[in-house]
């Protein structure tokens, strides 16, 4: 993996997580708050392995630094406030941790 700098990270990931249910609040928001990113992204990428082993060609894939974005999340590249996901969000399929020479970690997120 290539090492992500900071100051290079000049796009924004918007996250959506889904909440577990709530029986005291069975009509609250299915979703968290939407979490902003610094990141970089491109469309596409190499082949990937999901979970259960199967290949996926990513639709995108964010490079980020401190993230907490997890499989199955939606994501959508910019900057949102919507309570829902917005058209278009796809959603995260793998997620891939490494670290530079420095020890600082990079995280990759891969959608499909």
């Amino acid at each position: 993996m290539s090492r992500v700098r900071g100051r290079f990270l000049k796009d924004t990931v918007t996250r959506w997580r889904e909440t577990p249910y709530n029986a005291e609040a069975p009509y609250a928001s299915a979703w968290g708050e939407p979490i902003h990113y610094p990141c970089n992204f491109m469309t596409g990428g190499s082949v990937q392995r999901d979970r259960e082993g199967g290949e996926f060609q990513p639709l995108t894939t964010y490079r980020c630094k401190e993230i907490d974005i997890a499989i199955g999340d939606r994501v959508a590249q910019g900057e949102f406030y919507d309570l829902t996901p917005v058209e278009g969000a796809e959603t995260v399929k793998k997620t891939a941790t490494g670290s530079t020479l420095r020890g600082s970690k990079d995280f990759n997120v891969y959608t499909g």
